[in-house]
């Protein structure tokens, strides 16, 4: 599925027809650390679409761009260049010794937030779906309101690098869209002092109520293929 372009037709693709009487238009959807073509970018550059607007750590300047990062505790990003993702941090290197302090508070936040358009006569029926790694926990919200399916979202005790490694799919439901300017934002809960996010395979649908049975099918097809396909890590239902 092609990054950062705008998801129409997704429905089909999932074995659901899109309503014939919708504009149905997703613009902006964007994975981490990709340029506007969906491309990886290489690391230490700066993120293209995301942008921390808010954070508890005093001593990070707000709005604040990301950077692309790696550390060894975390699965690989995509090879630069491909179509794919990886993750992004305040701090570049997120190894670096030079980023950590003692003078943080013992639960850190920042709050990741990818802005988008959304143009369509049937708002209840939207949905846009991803996978989403973190350091450590990750909340989402849209316009501001926790999803009603956090369940599907990284969970656990401080240390479980497991989510450093593996993909939680999540979907936002229906009912909290809004025709023109939305939000997605993925505020994460970091026990220490390096955050990091990553975001993949975003994509937006609206579909017919009738054919949400269908798409829960084509969502699993989906994801298995997915698993078959990633080799920088796995997907996993938390």
């Amino acid at each position: 599925m092609k990054a950062g372009l705008a998801a129409v037709g997704t429905a089909m693709a999932l074995g659901a027809a899109a309503p014939a009487n919708a504009a149905v238009a997703f613009v902006g959807l964007y994975d981490t650390g990709v340029d506007n073509s969906g491309n990886v970018l290489a690391p230490g550059a700066a993120e293209q679409h995301y942008v921390i607007n808010a954070s508890s750590n005093a001593s990070l300047s707000l709005p604040n761009t990301p950077k692309v990062a790696t550390s060894t505790s975390w699965s690989a990003n995509d090879a630069v260049g491909t179509q794919g993702s990886s993750w992004i941090s305040p701090f570049t290197d997120a190894n670096g010794v030079a980023n950590k302090s003692t003078n943080l508070p013992t639960t850190v936040t920042y709050d990741y937030v990818l802005t988008f358009q959304l143009s369509t006569l049937n708002l209840a029926s939207a949905v846009v779906t991803g996978a989403v790694q973190s350091d450590n926990f990750v909340t989402i919200l849209l316009n501001g309101i926790a999803l009603p399916n956090q369940a599907q979202a990284p969970v656990g005790s401080p240390g479980q690098v497991s989510y450093f490694r593996k993909f939680s799919a999540f979907d936002t439901g229906g009912g909290l869209f809004v025709n023109g300017t939305n939000t997605l934002t993925f505020r994460v809960s970091d026990f220490g002092v390096i955050s990091g996010l990553r975001v993949a395979d975003l994509a937006g649908a609206v579909p017919e109520p009738a054919t949400w049975a269908m798409l829960i099918v084509g969502f699993g097809v989906v994801a298995g293929q997915i698993r078959r396909r990633r080799r920088a890590g796995t997907y996993a239902i938390a």
